[in-house]
């Protein structure tokens, strides 16, 4: 006798079948499987899918549960939006030197001091981007200009590596040597001294620190020298705590935090 010979000897009688099939064949239930099967490819087909969907599914219920479409529209719009949002991200994981050179090309030492802020805005928002900073570093070197000072200054800000540290250090000295800022805007030196913070906030929670006691020292001197210039005390005088002598301040506070 075979194993499945009997009223019992298959998982389902005759009567259970008609009825699974039954069920697993209404209009309401294939439109359920179709979504759970389809969800996460409909996720990355856009308006197309969303509205073919909310068409479909607006007027079923399934055995007393009421399709909650607006929770399926509003998962499906978020895993397209997270989505774009990675390949956006992904676009500007890596950032040449071409490309942040060409939104800094836009500095001009004549512009209004809010057209500088706007400029080292989008400045900082593709320095998210650049991985190799060793060539913004170079730009730092004595003589180098005002443009170039600028630029790498809002990049320290937003990268503000060790490596930096030192070409601050050797630049700020540079222009304090000059009472006139060898012709530098202040607003660019102001960025400077921002940067040299940044550099060395990110540098005290590290375990080691890599900036060293004597090198601190150098930038310490460097910004003090900078606060000595007759422009910079000219501005205090007329800006107060706006002034640049004020931010100076911080930059030293926290580069002899201990």
């Amino acid at each position: 006798m075979s194993a499945g010979a009997g009223p019992s000897g298959g998982f389902f009688d005759g009567v259970t079948m008609v009825y699974i099939v039954d069920t697993i064949t209404k209009p309401q239930v294939l439109l359920f499987l179709t979504i759970a099967l389809l969800a996460p490819y409909m996720a990355f087909r856009g308006e197309r899918a969303l509205t073919f969907l909310r068409r479909a599914v607006d007027a079923f219920s399934f055995g007393g549960l009421e399709v909650k479409f607006r929770e399926i529209s509003e998962e499906l719009e978020e895993n397209k939006r997270l989505t774009e949002a990675a390949l956006e991200t992904i676009d500007q994981l890596v950032v040449d030197r071409s490309q942040y050179d060409a939104v800094a090309e836009d500095f001009d030492g004549e512009a209004p001091a809010v057209a500088l802020d706007k400029l080292a805005a989008r400045l900082k928002t593709v320095a998210g981007g650049v991985t190799d900073v060793s060539s913004y570093v170079d730009d730092l070197a004595p003589g180098a200009t005002e443009a170039k000072v600028f630029a790498a200054a809002v990049l320290a800000s937003r990268r503000p590596e060790p490596a930096f540290a030192a070409p601050f250090a050797l630049q700020m000295d540079h222009l304090a040597a000059d009472d006139a800022l060898r012709g530098f805007r202040l607003k660019t030196l102001y960025r400077l001294v921002m940067a040299m913070e940044e550099v060395a906030r990110a540098d005290n929670v590290r375990d080691p620190r890599l900036i060293d006691g004597k090198l601190r020292g150098r930038m310490a001197r460097a910004l003090e020298r900078l606060a000595r210039s007759p422009r910079p005390r000219a501005d205090d005088s007329e800006n107060g705590r706006r002034g640049i002598g004020a931010r100076i301040q911080r930059a030293l506070k926290v580069l002899q935090e201990n």
